[in-house]
Protein backbone atom coordinates (compact mmCIF):
# COMPACT_ATOMS: atom_id res chain seq x y z
CA UNK A 1 0.00 0.00 0.00
CA UNK A 2 1.23 3.37 -1.01
CA UNK A 3 2.06 5.67 2.06
CA UNK A 4 2.11 9.64 2.38
CA UNK A 5 3.92 11.70 4.66
CA UNK A 6 1.73 13.87 6.21
CA UNK A 7 2.77 17.39 7.61
CA UNK A 8 0.70 20.38 8.88
CA UNK A 9 3.73 22.51 9.51
CA UNK A 10 6.35 22.14 6.90
CA UNK A 11 6.13 21.44 3.59
CA UNK A 12 8.89 20.29 0.77
CA UNK A 13 8.64 22.41 -2.67
CA UNK A 14 10.57 21.83 -5.50
CA UNK A 15 9.56 23.91 -8.85
CA UNK A 16 10.59 24.32 -12.34
CA UNK A 17 11.38 27.65 -12.58
CA UNK A 18 14.49 28.01 -10.37
CA UNK A 19 16.72 30.81 -11.22
CA UNK A 20 19.47 33.12 -9.72
CA UNK A 21 20.16 36.71 -8.74
CA UNK A 22 22.19 38.94 -10.18
CA UNK A 23 26.50 37.67 -10.35
CA UNK A 24 29.06 39.48 -10.60
CA UNK A 25 31.63 37.13 -11.60
CA UNK A 26 35.41 38.40 -11.58
CA UNK A 27 36.74 37.84 -14.69
CA UNK A 28 40.38 35.37 -14.42
CA UNK A 29 43.93 37.46 -13.53
CA UNK A 30 47.11 36.05 -13.25
CA UNK A 31 47.56 36.91 -9.85
CA UNK A 32 43.89 36.19 -8.30
CA UNK A 33 42.55 33.13 -6.84
CA UNK A 34 41.26 30.71 -8.37
CA UNK A 35 37.19 31.29 -8.68
CA UNK A 36 37.79 34.61 -7.01
CA UNK A 37 34.82 35.80 -5.64
CA UNK A 38 33.27 39.37 -4.91
CA UNK A 39 31.96 40.19 -1.74
CA UNK A 40 27.73 41.19 -1.56
CA UNK A 41 27.97 44.51 1.05
CA UNK A 42 23.70 44.01 1.10
CA UNK A 43 21.06 42.96 -0.28
CA UNK A 44 17.34 44.28 -0.30
CA UNK A 45 14.24 43.56 -2.13
CA UNK A 46 10.61 45.13 -1.90
CA UNK A 47 7.52 43.21 -3.77
CA UNK A 48 4.38 44.12 -4.41
CA UNK A 49 1.72 41.76 -5.90
CA UNK A 50 -1.16 42.93 -6.70
CA UNK A 51 -2.74 39.38 -7.43
CA UNK A 52 -1.49 38.00 -9.88
CA UNK A 53 1.02 40.08 -10.87
CA UNK A 54 4.30 40.73 -8.80
CA UNK A 55 5.98 43.73 -9.22
CA UNK A 56 10.16 42.64 -7.76
CA UNK A 57 12.41 45.64 -7.03
CA UNK A 58 16.33 44.59 -6.36
CA UNK A 59 18.43 46.17 -4.89
CA UNK A 60 22.24 45.01 -4.67
CA UNK A 61 25.89 46.18 -3.66
CA UNK A 62 28.96 44.09 -4.33
CA UNK A 63 32.07 45.05 -3.04
CA UNK A 64 35.59 44.81 -4.84
CA UNK A 65 37.65 42.68 -1.81
CA UNK A 66 40.88 42.90 -3.61
CA UNK A 67 43.41 46.04 -3.10
CA UNK A 68 43.67 45.81 -6.89
CA UNK A 69 41.42 46.49 -9.74
CA UNK A 70 39.19 44.15 -10.93
CA UNK A 71 37.20 43.60 -14.78
CA UNK A 72 33.93 41.46 -13.83
CA UNK A 73 30.47 40.20 -15.85
CA UNK A 74 27.32 40.84 -14.36
CA UNK A 75 24.98 38.02 -15.46
CA UNK A 76 21.11 38.41 -14.39
CA UNK A 77 19.29 34.96 -15.75
CA UNK A 78 16.06 36.45 -16.41
CA UNK A 79 12.78 34.06 -15.31
CA UNK A 80 10.93 32.35 -17.85
CA UNK A 81 7.64 34.49 -16.86
CA UNK A 82 9.49 37.47 -16.23
CA UNK A 83 9.40 40.30 -17.94
CA UNK A 84 12.31 42.86 -16.65
CA UNK A 85 10.87 46.56 -16.72
CA UNK A 86 13.82 48.78 -14.80
CA UNK A 87 17.96 47.73 -15.03
CA UNK A 88 20.10 50.50 -13.52
CA UNK A 89 23.80 50.06 -12.53
CA UNK A 90 26.09 52.51 -11.27
CA UNK A 91 29.90 52.33 -10.78
CA UNK A 92 32.28 55.33 -9.49
CA UNK A 93 28.90 57.13 -9.78
CA UNK A 94 28.83 56.36 -13.51
CA UNK A 95 25.74 54.78 -15.01
CA UNK A 96 26.21 51.75 -16.92
CA UNK A 97 24.17 49.99 -19.62
CA UNK A 98 23.51 46.59 -20.00
CA UNK A 99 22.93 43.94 -22.86
CA UNK A 100 19.78 42.07 -23.67
CA UNK A 101 21.56 38.47 -24.64
CA UNK A 102 18.56 35.35 -26.26
CA UNK A 103 18.82 32.04 -24.92
CA UNK A 104 21.43 30.35 -27.59
CA UNK A 105 23.79 33.86 -27.07
CA UNK A 106 23.47 33.15 -22.67
CA UNK A 107 24.04 29.43 -22.71
CA UNK A 108 27.40 30.30 -24.88
CA UNK A 109 28.51 32.97 -21.96
CA UNK A 110 27.79 30.92 -19.42
CA UNK A 111 29.48 27.50 -20.88
CA UNK A 112 32.23 30.11 -21.81
CA UNK A 113 32.12 31.45 -17.92
CA UNK A 114 31.91 27.77 -16.51
CA UNK A 115 35.47 26.90 -19.02
CA UNK A 116 37.32 29.63 -17.52
CA UNK A 117 36.11 29.42 -13.40
CA UNK A 118 35.85 25.31 -13.89
CA UNK A 119 32.21 26.19 -11.58
CA UNK A 120 29.70 23.99 -13.00
CA UNK A 121 27.08 25.06 -10.80
CA UNK A 122 26.36 28.00 -13.36
CA UNK A 123 25.18 25.85 -16.08
CA UNK A 124 22.22 25.55 -14.12
CA UNK A 125 20.71 28.82 -15.46
CA UNK A 126 21.64 28.12 -18.57
CA UNK A 127 19.08 27.76 -21.74
CA UNK A 128 17.45 31.11 -20.17
CA UNK A 129 17.80 34.23 -21.44
CA UNK A 130 20.17 36.95 -19.68
CA UNK A 131 21.39 40.60 -18.92
CA UNK A 132 25.04 40.26 -19.50
CA UNK A 133 27.31 43.40 -18.46
CA UNK A 134 31.31 44.15 -18.67
CA UNK A 135 32.13 46.13 -15.11
CA UNK A 136 35.58 47.49 -15.47
CA UNK A 137 37.36 48.92 -14.19
CA UNK A 138 35.94 47.93 -10.41
CA UNK A 139 38.67 50.11 -8.19
CA UNK A 140 40.39 47.95 -5.08
CA UNK A 141 37.83 47.81 -2.30
CA UNK A 142 35.11 49.62 -4.98
CA UNK A 143 31.21 49.09 -4.81
CA UNK A 144 28.97 48.46 -7.45
CA UNK A 145 25.25 48.96 -7.52
CA UNK A 146 22.71 47.01 -9.01
CA UNK A 147 19.01 48.23 -9.32
CA UNK A 148 16.55 45.43 -11.11
CA UNK A 149 13.04 45.45 -11.78
CA UNK A 150 10.86 42.63 -12.97
CA UNK A 151 7.30 41.35 -13.11
CA UNK A 152 5.94 38.08 -13.50
CA UNK A 153 2.47 36.76 -13.60
CA UNK A 154 2.04 34.12 -10.50
CA UNK A 155 0.26 30.84 -10.56
CA UNK A 156 -2.77 29.79 -8.68
CA UNK A 157 -2.85 26.72 -8.08
CA UNK A 158 -7.05 26.09 -6.26
CA UNK A 159 -6.43 29.42 -4.60
CA UNK A 160 -3.21 28.89 -3.21
CA UNK A 161 -0.84 31.35 -5.04
CA UNK A 162 3.08 30.88 -5.23
CA UNK A 163 5.85 33.55 -4.90
CA UNK A 164 9.66 32.79 -5.21
CA UNK A 165 12.29 34.97 -4.63
CA UNK A 166 16.14 33.45 -5.33
CA UNK A 167 17.88 34.87 -2.17
CA UNK A 168 20.67 32.00 -2.23
CA UNK A 169 23.62 34.18 -2.86
CA UNK A 170 26.28 32.01 -0.59
CA UNK A 171 28.03 30.43 -3.09
CA UNK A 172 28.44 33.69 -5.05
CA UNK A 173 29.51 35.78 -2.31
CA UNK A 174 33.70 35.64 -0.06
CA UNK A 175 31.76 37.24 2.85
CA UNK A 176 28.36 37.21 5.11
CA UNK A 177 26.25 40.39 3.68
CA UNK A 178 25.46 43.81 6.14
CA UNK A 179 21.82 43.16 5.62
CA UNK A 180 19.67 41.04 3.73
CA UNK A 181 15.97 42.85 3.50
CA UNK A 182 12.74 41.31 1.71
CA UNK A 183 9.98 42.94 2.06
CA UNK A 184 6.16 41.51 0.24
CA UNK A 185 3.23 43.09 0.69
CA UNK A 186 -0.25 41.32 -0.98
CA UNK A 187 -3.15 43.02 -2.54
CA UNK A 188 -5.45 40.46 -3.59
CA UNK A 189 -9.05 40.80 -5.20
CA UNK A 190 -10.59 37.83 -2.58
CA UNK A 191 -10.22 38.13 1.00
CA UNK A 192 -6.87 36.38 2.05
CA UNK A 193 -6.62 33.20 3.77
CA UNK A 194 -3.31 32.62 5.23
CA UNK A 195 0.31 34.45 3.56
CA UNK A 196 2.90 31.20 4.93
CA UNK A 197 6.70 31.03 4.11
CA UNK A 198 8.27 27.20 4.55
CA UNK A 199 11.34 28.73 3.85
CA UNK A 200 11.97 31.86 6.22
CA UNK A 201 10.93 33.19 9.34
CA UNK A 202 8.81 36.23 8.10
CA UNK A 203 7.04 38.74 10.56
CA UNK A 204 3.42 39.29 8.85
CA UNK A 205 1.01 41.84 9.29
CA UNK A 206 -2.56 42.08 8.64
CA UNK A 207 -3.08 45.65 6.48
CA UNK A 208 -6.54 44.45 6.04
CA UNK A 209 -8.97 41.66 4.81
CA UNK A 210 -7.25 41.90 1.47
CA UNK A 211 -4.10 42.98 2.04
CA UNK A 212 -0.92 41.48 4.21
CA UNK A 213 2.70 42.82 4.38
CA UNK A 214 5.34 39.87 5.01
CA UNK A 215 8.94 41.21 6.07
CA UNK A 216 12.48 39.12 6.39
CA UNK A 217 15.23 40.61 7.95
CA UNK A 218 18.69 39.47 9.18
CA UNK A 219 21.74 41.08 9.29
CA UNK A 220 25.70 39.42 8.85
CA UNK A 221 24.17 36.97 7.04
CA UNK A 222 25.34 34.54 3.95
CA UNK A 223 21.72 33.59 2.51
CA UNK A 224 21.60 29.82 1.28
CA UNK A 225 18.40 29.33 0.13
CA UNK A 226 15.82 30.91 -2.00
CA UNK A 227 12.94 32.61 -0.18
CA UNK A 228 9.58 30.63 -1.39
CA UNK A 229 5.79 32.45 -0.08
CA UNK A 230 2.62 31.04 -0.40
CA UNK A 231 -1.06 33.15 0.11
CA UNK A 232 -4.46 31.96 0.00
CA UNK A 233 -7.73 33.33 -1.64
CA UNK A 234 -10.40 33.10 1.15
CA UNK A 235 -13.91 32.48 -0.21
CA UNK A 236 -15.65 31.16 2.68
CA UNK A 237 -15.65 31.68 6.47
CA UNK A 238 -13.02 29.61 6.81
CA UNK A 239 -10.42 28.84 3.96
CA UNK A 240 -8.51 25.41 3.60
CA UNK A 241 -6.33 24.75 1.85
CA UNK A 242 -3.83 22.13 0.17
CA UNK A 243 -0.24 21.93 -0.85
CA UNK A 244 0.62 18.61 -2.09
CA UNK A 245 4.26 17.44 -3.33
CA UNK A 246 5.73 13.83 -4.59
CA UNK A 247 8.79 13.71 -5.65
CA UNK A 248 9.30 11.92 -9.28
CA UNK A 249 10.04 7.97 -8.20
CA UNK A 250 9.21 8.03 -4.81
CA UNK A 251 5.88 6.52 -3.63
CA UNK A 252 6.09 8.59 -0.76
CA UNK A 253 4.00 12.16 -0.64
CA UNK A 254 4.31 15.34 1.89
CA UNK A 255 0.97 17.19 2.47
CA UNK A 256 0.66 20.90 4.00
CA UNK A 257 -2.64 21.57 5.18
CA UNK A 258 -3.59 25.64 5.38
CA UNK A 259 -6.63 26.70 7.60
CA UNK A 260 -7.16 30.32 8.39
CA UNK A 261 -10.00 31.86 10.21
CA UNK A 262 -11.36 35.06 9.15
CA UNK A 263 -8.96 38.38 9.61
CA UNK A 264 -11.31 39.81 12.62
CA UNK A 265 -12.99 36.75 14.69
CA UNK A 266 -12.91 39.01 17.78
CA UNK A 267 -16.79 38.73 18.21
CA UNK A 268 -16.99 34.99 17.95
CA UNK A 269 -16.53 34.04 21.79
CA UNK A 270 -16.41 30.24 23.24
CA UNK A 271 -16.46 29.14 26.48
CA UNK A 272 -13.68 27.36 27.82
CA UNK A 273 -11.42 26.79 30.47
CA UNK A 274 -8.42 28.52 31.43
CA UNK A 275 -5.70 27.69 34.07
CA UNK A 276 -2.80 30.28 35.44
CA UNK A 277 -0.22 28.37 36.58
CA UNK A 278 2.45 31.01 38.58
CA UNK A 279 6.36 30.07 39.60
CA UNK A 280 6.62 32.02 43.06
CA UNK A 281 9.90 30.56 43.73
CA UNK A 282 12.95 32.04 45.13
CA UNK A 283 14.59 32.00 41.48
CA UNK A 284 12.12 34.12 40.12
CA UNK A 285 12.47 37.02 42.78
CA UNK A 286 12.44 40.78 41.34
CA UNK A 287 11.69 42.09 38.06
CA UNK A 288 10.57 38.82 36.78
CA UNK A 289 8.34 38.14 39.56
CA UNK A 290 7.03 41.65 38.78
CA UNK A 291 6.19 41.12 35.28
CA UNK A 292 4.79 37.60 35.87
CA UNK A 293 2.15 38.87 37.83
CA UNK A 294 1.55 41.48 35.65
CA UNK A 295 0.84 39.04 33.00
CA UNK A 296 -1.22 37.27 35.32
CA UNK A 297 -3.76 40.31 36.13
CA UNK A 298 -3.58 40.91 32.51
CA UNK A 299 -4.84 37.67 31.50
CA UNK A 300 -7.23 37.51 34.50
CA UNK A 301 -8.76 40.30 32.95
CA UNK A 302 -9.53 39.48 29.51
CA UNK A 303 -11.69 35.79 30.50
CA UNK A 304 -15.37 36.20 29.13
CA UNK A 305 -18.78 35.82 31.05
CA UNK A 306 -18.80 31.97 30.27
CA UNK A 307 -15.42 30.79 30.89
CA UNK A 308 -14.12 29.13 33.88
CA UNK A 309 -10.47 29.09 35.37
CA UNK A 310 -8.13 28.70 38.61
CA UNK A 311 -4.93 29.96 39.63
CA UNK A 312 -2.02 28.07 40.81
CA UNK A 313 0.72 29.27 42.76
CA UNK A 314 4.15 26.97 43.18
CA UNK A 315 7.00 26.90 44.93
CA UNK A 316 8.18 23.96 46.99
CA UNK A 317 4.50 23.13 47.40
CA UNK A 318 1.36 24.30 45.19
CA UNK A 319 -1.51 26.16 46.31
CA UNK A 320 -4.63 26.49 43.98
CA UNK A 321 -6.96 29.80 44.03
CA UNK A 322 -9.85 27.41 44.35
CA UNK A 323 -10.61 23.47 44.72
CA UNK A 324 -11.38 22.87 41.23
CA UNK A 325 -12.51 25.48 38.28
CA UNK A 326 -15.06 28.39 39.11
CA UNK A 327 -16.73 30.47 37.00
CA UNK A 328 -15.26 34.06 35.55
CA UNK A 329 -17.52 36.53 37.34
CA UNK A 330 -16.58 39.67 38.64
CA UNK A 331 -16.68 38.43 42.26
CA UNK A 332 -14.32 35.14 41.52
CA UNK A 333 -12.00 37.74 39.37
CA UNK A 334 -11.58 40.27 41.74
CA UNK A 335 -10.93 37.36 44.21
CA UNK A 336 -8.19 35.71 42.42
CA UNK A 337 -7.09 39.63 41.57
CA UNK A 338 -6.65 39.35 45.57
CA UNK A 339 -4.94 36.26 45.65
CA UNK A 340 -2.19 37.22 43.29
CA UNK A 341 -1.15 40.16 44.95
CA UNK A 342 -0.62 37.97 48.16
CA UNK A 343 1.57 35.58 46.14
CA UNK A 344 5.62 35.70 47.61
CA UNK A 345 8.52 34.85 45.76
CA UNK A 346 10.33 32.23 47.96
CA UNK A 347 11.26 28.71 48.24
CA UNK A 348 11.96 26.16 45.40
CA UNK A 349 10.56 25.19 42.08
CA UNK A 350 8.50 22.43 42.11
CA UNK A 351 7.24 22.77 38.40
CA UNK A 352 6.05 18.64 37.68
CA UNK A 353 3.54 19.07 40.75
CA UNK A 354 1.95 22.37 39.68
CA UNK A 355 1.88 21.17 36.13
CA UNK A 356 0.01 17.36 37.36
CA UNK A 357 -2.55 19.26 39.23
CA UNK A 358 -3.39 21.71 36.48
CA UNK A 359 -3.94 18.80 34.05
CA UNK A 360 -6.34 17.27 36.43
CA UNK A 361 -8.17 20.03 37.11
CA UNK A 362 -9.71 20.34 33.48
CA UNK A 363 -9.14 16.17 32.42
CA UNK A 364 -12.91 15.51 32.13
CA UNK A 365 -14.14 19.02 30.91
CA UNK A 366 -15.77 18.96 27.28
CA UNK A 367 -15.01 22.37 26.84
CA UNK A 368 -11.82 23.87 25.05
CA UNK A 369 -9.01 24.02 27.90
CA UNK A 370 -5.85 25.92 27.80
CA UNK A 371 -2.70 26.22 30.94
CA UNK A 372 -0.93 29.66 30.88
CA UNK A 373 2.36 28.31 33.02
CA UNK A 374 4.48 31.59 33.66
CA UNK A 375 7.87 30.72 35.00
CA UNK A 376 11.90 31.03 34.36
CA UNK A 377 11.93 27.12 34.03
CA UNK A 378 14.45 26.21 36.63
CA UNK A 379 13.03 22.76 38.67
CA UNK A 380 14.51 22.15 41.80
CA UNK A 381 12.14 20.53 43.82
CA UNK A 382 10.11 16.95 43.37
CA UNK A 383 10.74 15.78 39.98
CA UNK A 384 13.29 17.29 38.45
CA UNK A 385 14.58 15.23 35.32
CA UNK A 386 13.22 17.63 31.89
CA UNK A 387 12.60 14.42 30.07
CA UNK A 388 10.59 12.78 32.82
CA UNK A 389 8.79 16.24 33.42
CA UNK A 390 8.19 16.20 29.46
CA UNK A 391 6.80 13.06 29.11
CA UNK A 392 4.53 12.51 32.21
CA UNK A 393 2.92 16.18 31.51
CA UNK A 394 2.36 15.00 28.21
CA UNK A 395 0.83 11.68 29.21
CA UNK A 396 -1.02 13.75 32.03
CA UNK A 397 -3.10 15.82 29.47
CA UNK A 398 -5.86 13.77 28.80
CA UNK A 399 -8.06 16.83 28.10
CA UNK A 400 -5.77 17.84 25.53
CA UNK A 401 -5.24 21.48 27.34
CA UNK A 402 -3.18 23.60 25.08
CA UNK A 403 0.00 24.58 27.24
CA UNK A 404 0.71 28.19 26.46
CA UNK A 405 4.10 28.75 28.12
CA UNK A 406 5.38 32.68 29.17
CA UNK A 407 8.67 32.34 30.06
CA UNK A 408 10.24 35.25 32.02
CA UNK A 409 13.94 36.76 32.82
CA UNK A 410 17.21 36.07 31.29
CA UNK A 411 17.95 32.31 32.09
CA UNK A 412 14.65 31.15 30.86
CA UNK A 413 15.17 27.07 30.69
CA UNK A 414 13.93 27.44 27.11
CA UNK A 415 14.87 23.78 26.37
CA UNK A 416 12.10 22.80 28.69
CA UNK A 417 9.60 25.18 27.80
CA UNK A 418 9.76 24.92 24.02
CA UNK A 419 9.49 21.12 24.40
CA UNK A 420 6.77 21.40 26.97
CA UNK A 421 4.91 23.57 24.82
CA UNK A 422 5.33 22.16 21.09
CA UNK A 423 4.14 18.39 22.81
CA UNK A 424 1.43 19.77 24.27
CA UNK A 425 -0.63 21.52 21.50
CA UNK A 426 0.40 24.99 22.56
CA UNK A 427 3.13 27.93 21.73
CA UNK A 428 5.87 29.44 24.13
CA UNK A 429 6.16 33.26 24.36
CA UNK A 430 9.75 35.11 25.95
CA UNK A 431 10.20 38.42 27.72
CA UNK A 432 13.47 39.98 29.20
CA UNK A 433 13.44 42.71 31.84
CA UNK A 434 13.64 45.11 29.25
CA UNK A 435 10.91 44.05 27.13
CA UNK A 436 7.60 45.72 26.26
CA UNK A 437 5.39 43.37 28.42
CA UNK A 438 2.10 44.21 27.65
CA UNK A 439 2.53 43.77 23.62
CA UNK A 440 3.86 40.00 24.42
CA UNK A 441 1.58 39.27 27.18
CA UNK A 442 -1.46 40.70 25.12
CA UNK A 443 -0.93 38.33 21.97
CA UNK A 444 -0.68 35.57 23.81
CA UNK A 445 -3.51 36.59 25.84
CA UNK A 446 -5.70 37.19 22.48
CA UNK A 447 -4.72 33.20 21.08
CA UNK A 448 -6.38 32.01 24.70
CA UNK A 449 -9.09 34.62 24.26
CA UNK A 450 -10.53 34.26 20.98
CA UNK A 451 -9.30 30.76 20.02
CA UNK A 452 -9.73 30.46 15.62
CA UNK A 453 -11.28 26.82 16.17
CA UNK A 454 -11.64 24.47 18.23
CA UNK A 455 -12.43 20.70 18.42
CA UNK A 456 -11.13 20.17 15.28
CA UNK A 457 -10.97 16.96 13.19
CA UNK A 458 -9.24 15.35 10.38
CA UNK A 459 -10.09 12.58 8.03
CA UNK A 460 -8.09 10.71 5.65
CA UNK A 461 -10.18 8.04 4.48
CA UNK A 462 -8.68 4.93 3.28
CA UNK A 463 -4.79 6.26 2.62
CA UNK A 464 -2.42 5.57 4.98
CA UNK A 465 -0.68 8.34 7.00
CA UNK A 466 2.42 7.29 8.73
CA UNK A 467 3.43 10.40 9.92
CA UNK A 468 1.71 13.75 11.25
CA UNK A 469 2.37 17.08 12.73
CA UNK A 470 1.62 18.30 15.03
CA UNK A 471 0.14 14.93 16.21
Amino acid sequence: MRRILLSLTIVIAATTNLWADGLLLPRPAPWMPINAQVNIKYHDVDVQIDDPVALTKVDQVFINPFEREIEADYIFPIPDDAAISHFTAWLGGHKMEAELLDAAAARKIYEDIVRVRKDPALLEYAGRGMYRMRVYPIPARGEVRIQIEYEQALKSDKGTVEYLYPLNTEKYSGANLERCNVSVQVNSFENIGSLYSPTHQMKIERLGEKSVKAVYNDENVRPDKDLLLYFTRQTSDFGFHLLSYRESGHENGFFLGILSPPLDNRQAKTDKNVIFILDSSGSMRGEKFHQAIDALKFCLGGLNSGDRFNVIDYDDAVRPFKPGLVSASKVNIDDALSFADRIEAEGGTNIYDALAQGCNMIRFSFNPSYILFLTDGQPTVGNTDLEQIIQNTTKLNEGRARLFIFGVGYDVNTNLLDRLSEQNHGLPEYVLPTDNIESKISRLASKISHPALTDVTLSFGPRKISRLYPA
